[in-house]
């Protein structure tokens, strides 16, 4: 998993597909594995994929923010952003101090069009200076 990890942060992600899809034919139960090639899926524009992948290792590990945090962005690029709000929902459940899941629910209710809400969402670090 280490050298899979490796290669998808440097960008080779044909490699590091590869790498994921190996562990996982030797046990198809690897929700990091299943999470990670749903996201280079997302990277490489193939968001059904993503969304399947990803929706796979949620039900293997029902306790990950970070897979329900990537799904609700997944959602959101899709247009698909009701579930997008639920997926970001359910991450700030998980860990409500994930800035990367609080960027991903705010930018979903931005687009849903619930911009009070989706402000309180946002980390600190991303709320334009009035």
């Amino acid at each position: 998993m280490e050298t899979a990890l490796a290669c998808h942060g440097a960008g080779r992600w044909a490699e590091a597909e590869a790498i994921y899809r190996q562990i996982l034919a030797a046990g198809p139960r690897q929700a990091k594995a299943l999470h990670m090639l749903g996201l280079i899926a997302h990277q490489t524009g193939r968001r059904e994929a993503a969304v399947e992948l990803i929706g796979q290792a949620v039900a293997l590990a029902p306790g990950q923010a970070a897979c329900y945090s990537n799904l609700s962005e997944i959602l959101r690029v899709m247009g698909r952003v009701e579930e997008a709000v639920a997926a970001g929902r359910k991450a700030i459940d998980l860990d409500a101090g994930s800035s990367a899941a609080l960027s991903n629910l705010g930018n979903a209710l931005r687009e849903k069009g619930c911009l009070d809400e989706a402000v309180e969402a946002l980390p600190q670090g991303d709320r334009a200076e009035g």
